[in-house]
């Protein structure tokens, strides 16, 4: 289906966390905020903020008209991207409220978060009616003019431009301008979260409702971090990713390898290796891991410990080599009463030979040579381990998540409705990228079929879970980009086109961590999950893959888009052999891809996926040199050692 097909599949989200009656608030929808602040204005889909928040509401200024007005509201952002939040009240026919909320950003220290709220009239075109606050509803000796709302505006849009720019982010041009407005705000929102531009937070605070996944409990939560890199590395945001990083390790990991946080994940205590591996590899900065060597290493110390005891096995064990630990931190409740509740997840193996992978680059870098090779080697040896382990451990009608257990969905026998998350460690599995390509499928047809495992194309709880049924748009990365890595387009748009129209708020743009289809709400806000689009949008555009040597061009670029005479262009756009600009520019007969191409050890794959009827005839490069079109992978394959530099590829229809 295409994106408006599955964008109209059910009405949007609504009813957020935190709803309370008695304030007048409907649950944490959406907000906005700056980098500097560490407070947040949380509203709700009406686009309240309860009472006694202390910021104008709608209800109050609207007065009468409310009554009719809140059933027919409208949500979206002025700019597009940008973190101003914009409501329109439809009285009827000929009259509307409108309601503005601009942050202001700045330097100064204040960690409040100051802003202008505009709230118009309008009535059969004409404004009738325009007042103006300055962050607090009240004040009689202070009353801001329309001119000092415009200038927060344009001071607002001014900041993010420069800081943007400044940054070298990814820039691009898409036909579908939900999913590269969508992408650009939710790298923004990532970054106004934070505290004080680099200390992590799980969500916000969310007024009535009260702090949600935004409590300091939740800072530590190990997703929070990896989402948070990789989108940073995928983007270019490298400075940024560089400042997340060293907090991160200097507090948040403690000198045994452990986590300051209430539990370990183990496959994301594996995917540290990883980003900080990608974070070397897309930007060259060794200086940073080489400050972080010692963090580092009790990482990879710990991940030993947990290897080597799997190790002790029998070897005829199903579990011999997986390592044990738990997917989900919050079971260390569960832990205390219950015993332990941790299992050989495939996702800790799996994660563990990725992360020992990447990392190895950086360290041979930073002169830990024999490290890197040792590491090197016991990814292949986990990954040998993990063959013959399902190959003991698959029942006939799918690929089990746990070593010995037989089971795709949900494990018996379980301590808690915790023990096992099916959505979770698929995730974590596909991620890693070291599942072959049938049992990525084999995993992809189960859980299509078996009607509790996905919404719309989406992972979702098992019904009887933790989470009901609900779409889990949190830990949607891996699964997203496993699917790309094997070439499953369909099947990797329709969870983008499912996450992006009911894993969001509608026009707002905020992503919950899980939400329901069936009652059109969702759990908090967090940034996982307001990540996963702007990491499947970069990895349709442009990917790599290290263990080919390849960089793939276009991948998951949906058919429909070549029926639009928009070009798609990427500038800077980031791979682990460097930044590369390209372009697909299309007319009535041809589609000419032009790049500046990095060195890949392997070579380069450019991708034309044409809706039928459309065909590619020939394919040919600018001076008229003829190329091998692979109708199979739909694909054109440049050797490295043939093409370098810059290249254009015209495709004959």
């Amino acid at each position: 289906p295409g994106f408006d097909e599955v964008l109209n599949t059910v009405p949007p989200i609504l009813y957020g966390w935190g709803a309370n009656a008695g304030f007048g608030y409907a649950g944490q929808h959406t907000f906005t905020s700056s980098r500097q602040s560490d407070v947040e204005i949380v509203f709700d889909h009406l686009g309240d903020v309860g009472m006694y928040a202390g910021y104008p509401r709608p209800l109050n200024i609207i007065g009468k008209e409310w009554a009719t007005a809140q059933n027919t509201v409208y949500e979206g952002l002025v700019g597009g991207w940008l973190q101003i939040v914009h409501f329109v009240y439809q009285v009827n026919a000929t009259v509307r409220w409108e309601m503005t909320c601009v942050p202001i950003d700045g330097d100064d220290g204040n960690r409040e978060q100051a802003a202008m709220f505009r709230f118009v009239r309008i009535s059969n075109g004409v404004l009738d009616k325009q007042i103006v606050f300055d962050t607090y509803s009240y004040n009689p000796a202070y009353t801001p003019t329309t001119t000092d709302f415009y200038q927060a505006l344009v001071s607002h849009n001014s900041y993010w431009g420069s800081l943007f720019a400044s940054s070298n982010i990814t820039t691009f041009t898409i036909p579908n301008t939900v999913l590269h407005d969508q992408s650009l705000h939710s790298l923004a929102k990532d970054m106004i979260t934070r505290r004080a531009s680099y200390w992590p937070k799980y969500g916000v605070c969310g007024d009535p409702g009260g702090c949600a996944y935004g409590g300091p409990h939740n800072n530590g939560f190990p997703e929070t971090f990896t989402a948070t890199v990789m989108a940073a590395v995928e983007w270019g945001l490298f400075d940024y990713a560089k400042g997340v990083i060293s907090n991160f390790l200097t507090y948040y990991i403690r000198p045994n390898g452990m986590l300051n946080y209430r539990g370990l994940e183990m496959a994301q205590h594996a995917r540290i290796l990883t980003v900080l591996g990608l974070y070397y590899q897309y930007s060259g900065d060794a200086a940073t891991i080489a400050a972080q060597i010692q963090k580092i290493g009790v990482i990879i110390q710990l991940l030993q410990s947990r290897l080597y005891a799997s190790r002790q096995l029998d070897r005829s064990d199903p579990a011999y080599g997986m390592p044990i630990g738990n997917d989900e931190a919050d079971l260390w409740l569960d832990d205390i009463p219950l015993g332990s509740t941790e299992y050989p997840f495939y996702s800790i193996a799996l994660e563990t030979a990725r992360g020992f992978i990447e990392i190895s680059t950086a360290l041979e870098r930073v002169g830990n040579a024999t490290l890197a090779a040792n590491l090197t080697q016991e990814a292949k040896i986990i990954k040998s381990d993990f063959e013959v382990s399902m190959g003991r451990s698959v029942n006939g009608t799918c690929y089990p998540y746990v070593a010995g257990v037989g089971v795709c969905d949900e494990l018996p026998n379980q301590k808690s409705i915790r023990d096992s998350e099916p959505w979770r460690t698929y995730s974590e599995m596909f991620y890693s990228n070291l599942l072959s390509k049938d049992k990525v499928q084999g995993i992809v047809k189960w859980n299509t079929e078996n009607s509790l495992m996905t919404r719309i194309g989406a992972l979702s709880g098992t019904g009887s879970d933790c989470c009901g049924q609900w779409i889990q748009t949190f830990t949607s990365h891996g699964y997203a980009f496993g699917l790309l890595q094997n070439d499953m387009v369909p099947e990797f748009l329709l969870q983008l086109y499912t996450i992006s129209s009911h894993g969001y708020t509608r026009g707002t743009w905020t992503a919950l961590e899980e939400t329901s289809i069936e009652y059109l709400q969702g759990q908090p806000y967090c940034p996982p999950a307001q990540l996963s689009v702007p990491l499947s949008v970069k990895w349709m555009l442009l990917t790599d893959n290290s263990d080919e040597g390849i960089i793939y061009y276009g991948r998951g670029i949906p058919r429909d888009w070549w029926s639009s005479p928009t070009p798609i262009t990427v500038t800077r756009g980031q791979t682990r052999y460097g930044p590369t600009t390209f372009s697909y520019t299309p007319t009535q007969t041809t589609v000419t891809f032009s790049a500046t191409l990095p060195t890949a050890p392997t070579g380069y794959n450019i991708k034309l996926r044409l809706p039928p009827p459309m065909m590619v005839q020939s394919v040919h490069t600018a001076t008229g040199t003829p190329l091998s079109f692979n109708t199979t992978t739909e694909s054109v394959f440049l050797p490295s050692g043939q093409y370098q530099g810059a290249v254009s590829v015209v495709f004959y229809m």
